[in-house]
């Protein structure tokens, strides 16, 4: 079964039946109503998370180094506690070895079509559960070639982040957390609720702790935090600001700056302003040998296309991806 969803209508793909709604999220064969937005803190659980990963039946894997990729993978703690494995991957990295016959979870994050149709062979079941527009669009075209294996399901909402999506498909109408709220407005770049910057830059220095751990954190106490790292962060983004210069992908041309990934989005919408397409953070990841690229854009600009020709990918506004230092230096 294949689900997608583009611009508030998500489609259900199931034995050549078309399913529309909107706005309740499909889960197997039940609908819910999307939440309305809470102000509850988490319910603390208690989990004990040191048994034997081969033990576990259930592997999650989210997406790293990204509060929203993050924050899935707690969404799905939520549901599955110590019965499954956390696993944290990257772009450009192959999918990790499971055992057979094992239920596997990708949050916040997608890999290529073919590679998960064949790691279906060897699933018992593989659900993706995604809002990336780079990968929906991959979904679309290799459904125009080939079908989706019947244990391979996707859910795609452009209206959510990850960590939403996540609660939604395995909490229904439950309360979504607070916290889940700020960061997915974060991570789509609203910015609608009071103090979101700010939570979120207190949040981004917590990262990563364990799952216990995250949700006894203080929206309270972050707030608190974030005002001084926000103001330090707009006077270091006002600093990296001075440093850009032209940068050229393919044929279009914009303002990129040598600055490490905590700035990508700050920066790079600063830079997307000023060049009128698109803004590119950089940096070199020693361990990986490669430049890691942010990309940032305003209104019509799709950078997503940009980061694909690449291969990496993202949102429309917002995405990425890395090259070696040959291909760098090419964009100089």
């Amino acid at each position: 079964m294949a689900v997608t969803l583009e611009h508030g209508n998500y489609y259900t793909l199931e034995r050549e039946e078309l399913y529309l709604s909107f706005p309740t999220l499909q889960r197997g064969n039940a609908a819910c109503d999307a939440p309305a937005s809470r102000k509850t803190l988490f319910a603390t659980t208690s989990y004990t998370m040191t048994t034997n990963p081969q033990q576990k039946n259930i592997l999650v894997l989210y997406h790293a180094d990204c509060m929203d990729g993050f924050a899935a993978a707690w969404a799905a703690w939520k549901k599955f506690g110590n019965r499954a494995r956390y696993q944290a991957v990257r772009h450009h990295s192959p999918l990790p070895n499971f055992p057979a016959g094992i239920e596997l979870y990708i949050v916040d994050f997608c890999y290529p079509i073919a590679e998960l149709v064949a790691a279906a062979d060897r699933a018992s079941k593989i659900i993706v559960l995604d809002h990336h527009i780079s990968a929906q669009n991959d979904l679309v075209a290799y459904q125009k070639q080939a079908s989706i294996p019947t244990n391979l399901e996707f859910t795609f909402i452009q209206e959510h982040s990850g960590c939403m999506i996540v609660w939604q498909y395995f909490q229904g109408n439950a309360e979504p957390p607070a916290l889940l709220l700020h960061i997915e407005d974060h991570d789509l770049w609203r910015h609608q609720l009071p103090n979101t910057e700010a939570i979120c830059k207190a949040l981004y220095l917590r990262l990563p702790v364990n799952f216990a751990a995250f949700e006894k954190i203080k929206l309270g106490t972050l707030q608190r935090e974030g005002v001084i790292l926000l103001k330090q962060q707009q006077l270091n983004v006002s600093r990296l600001c001075k440093t850009r210069h032209t940068i050229k992908l393919n044929a279009s041309s914009g303002l990129a700056v040598n600055a490490p990934p905590m700035f990508a989005s700050d920066l790079g919408h600063i830079l997307a302003e000023k060049s009128g397409t698109f803004g590119l953070t950089y940096f070199y990841h020693g361990k990986r040998q490669c430049y890691e690229c942010g990309l940032r854009s305003i209104g019509d600009f799709d950078v997503s296309e940009l980061a694909r020709a690449f291969g990496g990918g993202g949102h429309k506004n917002a995405a990425g991806f890395s090259v070696d230092r040959a291909t760098f230096l090419g964009f100089m």
